[in-house]
Parts: C-alpha cells; sequence; structure tokens
C-alpha cells in the first residue's frame, strides 16, 4: 500500500509521525496539569477592581479557573508568584469562607511562592483573622506569614490555626511563621492541622499564642511532618495561665527531625504535649519552660506513644515543681541515644514509666 493510502477511512501515517504525535499529546496534558503562573503585581488587597493582581485576587484566579480583578485565568495546579513586599490583608470579615473578606481561603491545588525568600516577603492579616485557610494540596514557599488572630469560643466551626489552618494537603518549605495569636479556646497559634498532611521544611515558628500548640497543632487522623524547624519563643495560654504544649501538641500523629524546640512556654509540657503519637529524632528541646507542677517542662505524655531517637533534652525549667524533663502520665516513651539532662526543683529528669 502507498503512503497515505486509506485504512479505515484515515489516511495511513508512517510510524514516525504517529509516534511524535503521541508525544506532543503527552506534553500537552502534561502542561495542562501544571496550570498557570499568576504574577502578582500590587501589595493593596484588592478584590475584583482595578488592573493589577492582588494577592487575594490571584488565589481567586487560581480556586475558580477564571480571570478575576487583573488576574489571568487559573487552571489546573497554578503557581502564584509574590514579589518581594507587605501583603497586608484588609478587607474585614471573619468566619467567612469565599475568600473575599478575612483570611485568604486557598480551596484549590496551587503553589504560592514568595521569589525573593521569606526575610522580605510578607503576608500580614493585620488582626483581621487567620492568615490563610488551606482545604486542597497547596505549597507555600518563600514567605512570612504573621499578623494572624482569631478568637475561639467553641462556636462551631472551630476557629483554630491562628496562623494557618489547613484540611488538606499542605507543604511549608522555607517560610518563618510569626506572631500569630489564637485566643479563647484556640489551637495552633502557628499552624493547626485540622485534616489531611502537613509536611513543613526549613520553617521557622516563633512568638506564636494558642490554648495548645502554641507552635503547631496535629489533630486527630492528622499527620505532621517537620524537618529542619525551629520552634521557639511560643506561649500556650488561656484565661491568663499557661495551657498544653507550647511548641507542639498532638493528638494525631507528627514526626520531627533535625529541629530545635526552644524557649517556648506552657502550664503542660512547655515544649510539646501527646496525646497522640510523637516521634523526635535527632533533635535538640531545651530551654522550655512550665508553670504547673504537674506538667513537664520539656514534655508531657497523656496517651499512646513517645519515640525519641539521638536527641538532646536539657536545660528545661519546672517553674512550679515536678519534673524538668518528661511527664508519662499514661503511653509508652522509646528513648534510644536521648541525653535527659534538666533544671527541675524536683522530681528528676523524667517521671512516669519508661
Amino acid at each position: 500500500m502507498q503512503q497515505g493510502s486509506l485504512r479505515g477511512g484515515f489516511p495511513e501515517q508512517p510510524a514516525g509521525i504517529v509516534v511524535r504525535a503521541w508525544l506532543l499529546g503527552l506534553l500537552l496534558v502534561g502542561s495542562e496539569a501544571v496550570g498557570s503562573v499568576i504574577p502578582v503585581t500590587t501589595t493593596v488587597d484588592e478584590y475584583g477592581a482595578g488592573s493589577d493582581c492582588s494577592l487575594r485576587e490571584a488565589i481567586e484566579s487560581a480556586n475558580t479557573d477564571t480571570a478575576f480583578g487583573g488576574c489571568p485565568t487559573g487552571s489546573g495546579t497554578d503557581t502564584v508568584t509574590l514579589p518581594a513586599g507587605t501583603y497586608t490583608l484588609t478587607r474585614a470579615g471573619s468566619r467567612e469562607n469565599a475568600n473575599a473578606t478575612g483570611d485568604l481561603d486557598i480551596t484549590s491545588a496551587l503553589t504560592l511562592s514568595g521569589t525573593s525568600g521569606a526575610d522580605v516577603t510578607i503576608i500580614d492579616a493585620g488582626q483581621l483573622d487567620r492568615v490563610a485557610d488551606v482545604t486542597s494540596t497547596v505549597t507555600i514557599t518563600g514567605v512570612t506569614l504573621t499578623g494572624g488572630q482569631i478568637a475561639d469560643d467553641l462556636t462551631m466551626p472551630r476557629e483554630w490555626g491562628a496562623g494557618v489552618q489547613s484540611a488538606g494537603t499542605l507543604t511549608l518549605d522555607h517560610v518563618v511563621v510569626s506572631n500569630n495569636t489564637g485566643t479563647g479556646f484556640a489551637r495552633g497559634g502557628g499552624l493547626a492541622v485540622t485534616g489531611g498532611t502537613a509536611d513543613v521544611s526549613d520553617a521557622t515558628f516563633t512568638v506564636n499564642t494558642a490554648t495548645s500548640g502554641a507552635g503547631l497543632y496535629a489533630s486527630f487522623s492528622t499527620t505532621l511532618t517537620l524537618v529542619r524547624g525551629l520552634v521557639t519563643a511560643n506561649t500556650a495560654t488561656i484565661n491568663g495561665s499557661g495551657a498544653k504544649g507550647g511548641a507542639l501538641d498532638v493528638v494525631g500523629t507528627a514526626t520531627v527531625m533535625e529541629s530545635t524546640l526552644s524557649q517556648n512556654t506552657a502550664q503542660l509540657g512547655g515544649a510539646f504535649s501527646v496525646f497522640g503519637t510523637l516521634t523526635l529524632v535527632n533533635s535538640t528541646v531545651s530551654g522550655n519552660t512550665t508553670t504547673d507542677s504537674s506538667g513537664g517542662a520539656a514534655g508531657v505524655i497523656f496517651q499512646n506513644a513517645l519515640t525519641l531517637l539521638n536527641v538532646t533534652v536539657a536545660g528545661n525549667t519546672a517553674q512550679g515543681g515536678g519534673t524538668g524533663g518528661i511527664l508519662v502520665s499514661g503511653g509508652t516513651v522509646t528513648l534510644r541515644n536521648t541525653i535527659l539532662a534538666d533544671s527541675a526543683p524536683a522530681g528528676g529528669d523524667c517521671v512516669g514509666t519508661i
């Protein structure tokens, strides 16, 4: 049969052309999956107005796969690029999930990338609400998340995560989460993982406040991973007194590797409180303080399991007495190549059954 003759009503094509067409199809499919690049062009908190593309408008374009405000059309997993600057949220209105007011509601898969790094790229919630509420697959990198404020009064839905609340699949990379405040019964001053998973690397959580998990909180049936993190100077408070887990409160499952938990304060577990499962590897827990004699300065475990592998627990203080190290009130603790050396008026380095 000659080239170009019909077979089944269509011209027959050489094999090379067919292969090239197939590869081109794969490339086109791949490009659609990657999505659009949406560059933010203003620090003003606009929503559907003007020709500039604000951060809120860029997220709305990604959420809706449409052109919004001055932003191009989103499609697939979009990348929102954020140049150096301070992006202050000014559209008042909390407990709203439409991204029009208060926090940034991210409901579609995207990457939010600070192109100049976290030290000069700042998203400031201005005490209007938390900074971001994540319910999809989201990566945030190269930014500082600050100025979040929430008040939890036990009304449903609960107000957790003064910096970021995530019920999706969250990745935080090279970020700073600082000066976020949760009052009332709020959990997770810096980050509250209320569903799904969160993978955090090369991040700093500092000067955040909440009832429990002032730095980070992992709720039931969630998984949190922290690698090369610094969690420092966070305070768990409620009604003027300390609460649980100055750095970290784990009700789900958490793994912390190559990280430092230092200078955090709480009533119970100055560094961490464990109701779920926590594994610490190649990390340091130091300089944390508890204000209650019934809670360990470094950590308190109530249920399930705590594992410390190549960990130093040192220089922690129990101001009200008790143990300066770890208080075991149920559950099991596994220690391997671990140092316990703390400052406690009474009780020694570890109390309970290991």
